[in-house]
């Protein structure tokens, strides 16, 4: 059995069928901030609907502190079944809409976030998932990886005290850095750019000055439907080759426009 040694202290690795599911959950969601250092935590157990109406319920919901995107996840333990278990839960997950109802369901549990911006965020990009798992299974990384489903590995290690220390591995998701959100032309809708990540934008503001290229617009922030857009105010100010750009922010506080790149999966 693998073991770890601290402070002259050994930790053997806890087998995944020693324990039950709901001890787990319990162990990843009290050390979720040290997990997930750089995100606003909350337990998520909330009704997901998939477009064939089957319902399931994740763990945690992982919130970007600037709203920009967020992730759910699932824990699970190594032994149960990939295919007829975890592969079903988590494409409920991937294919769910999420509405205003997921957010306030998000802020009765943490009324310090911005309700505002949780509910912008809910129509921007889909959340990401991921799966927490106790212990390593290269089928699961192939099998998840195959329907855009991250992995992170949480090994727990328990010493005779009952004390455990946690070996982190796989994916460990990191917010975008000076990346606000990505924009696609929207070809139904006339110099329109849909903003993935809406709850980004400047709250107070009907319009920001954005810089391409050397020189800066002005573009107005709109709401159509269940999206936000922005719309240059002044004629086009985008190749008409580009599809898609990255706003980011700037250290001054300035707003750009950079060419932009793929991302997981749109809503």
């Amino acid at each position: 059995m693998p073991r770890v040694t601290f402070r002259d202290i050994d930790y053997e690795r806890k087998s995944s069928t020693s324990w039950i599911e709901k001890e787990f959950e319990d162990l990843i969601i009290a050390k979720a901030k040290q997990i997930f250092p750089r995100w606003i935590v909350v337990p998520f157990f909330a009704a997901v609907v998939s477009p064939d109406g089957v319902i399931k319920k994740p763990d945690l919901a992982l919130i970007d502190s600037e709203y920009r995107e967020w992730w759910i996840v699932e824990i699970e333990l190594e032994h149960h079944d990939l295919n007829n278990h975890v592969i079903p839960q988590v494409e409920v997950f991937t294919k769910a809409s999420y509405t205003s109802k997921h957010a306030n369901w998000i802020l009765e549990r943490n009324p310090e976030l911005d309700k505002k911006r949780l509910m912008l965020m809910m129509l921007g990009e889909a959340p990401n998932v991921l799966v927490v798992v106790d212990s390593l299974s290269t089928d699961w990384v192939t099998r998840l990886k195959d329907i855009s489903v991250s992995l992170m590995i949480v090994e727990p290690f328990q010493n005779d005290n009952g004390e455990v220390l946690l070996r982190i591995n796989g994916m460990q998701p990191e917010p975008k850095g000076d990346l606000l959100s990505v924009c696609d032309k929207e070809f139904s809708l006339q110099r329109l750019w849909r903003v993935k990540s809406p709850a980004a934008l400047p709250q107070l503001e009907d319009s920001i000055k954005i810089e391409y290229d050397g020189i800066k617009s002005k573009w107005s922030i709109i709401k159509i439907k269940d999206a936000v857009y922005l719309k240059p105010e002044y004629g086009e100010c985008l190749p008409s080759s580009l599809d898609r750009v990255n706003l980011q922010k700037q250290t001054d506080g300035s707003y750009q426009f950079t060419i932009g790149r793929k991302t997981r999966r749109a809503k």
